[in-house]
């Protein structure tokens, strides 16, 4: 299995710097406590190693990390680690097998309770993917690197979470305008209601930097 960190280097490199302090500011802590889960590179002791040079030395975070492979954590363990976080970053590297961990652990239910209470979210690659309803992943090169496809994983549906508490919005269609309007509010003109999605969107993924 190829280790991530000899995939991208986004972090050795600090390649997405730009965005990694936008995740640091939206914490609102100066010195964030920062968890970093790397399951999908298998509990990478090099990846986690660079995660606390990049995140801790240059980004200024107080650093953790969540091993669920290497060792084997307790329940109140796992649970006080993802809830007392800050900020939470995933990894990247095999995206399915990261997601058959977390929901034999529970995890994946903790990451939603952490989003759910104001955590920041963040991660490249499979740490991106999870967050999501589902996404397009290399996981299957991990298992036969010379013969494999792309495959849909399932993620966690984290943003889903509030938008089912917001009313649904649609996509503007000029053939069918009444597509688009927000329930009980047939009378309201597209613009208006273009700008209410728009709003309703920033404040629901405004801690959530993917």
């Amino acid at each position: 299995m190829m280790d991530c960190c000899d995939r991208g280097g986004e972090i050795r490199t600090r390649g997405t710097a730009p965005i990694d302090r936008e995740t640091t500011r939206l914490s609102h802590e100066k010195n964030p406590r920062l968890l970093f889960i790397p399951t999908a590179s298998s509990d990478s002791e090099r990846y986690w190693k660079h995660a606390q040079e990049y995140f801790g030395t240059f980004l200024k975070c107080k650093t953790d990390v969540l091993f669920l492979i290497k060792e084997q954590p307790s329940k109140e363990r796992i649970r006080r680690s993802i809830l007392s976080a800050d900020i939470i970053y995933v990894g990247g590297g095999n995206t399915l097998q990261m997601m058959r961990i977390w929901r034999r652990l529970g995890v994946d239910k903790l990451l939603i309770s952490a989003y759910e209470n104001g955590t920041v979210l963040s991660g490249i690659g499979a740490g991106a993917i999870c967050w999501f309803d589902s996404g397009h992943s290399d996981s299957m090169s991990f298992y036969n690197p010379r013969k494999w496809n792309y495959i849909n994983v399932r993620g966690l549906a984290a943003r889903a979470h509030k938008w089912n508490t917001l009313p649904t919005l649609q996509q503007h269609d000029p053939q069918n305008p009444s597509k688009e309007a927000l329930p009980g509010d047939d009378s309201e003109d597209w613009g208006h209601r273009n700008r209410d999605r728009e709003q309703l969107r920033d404040r629901v993924l405004r801690r959530a930097v993917l």
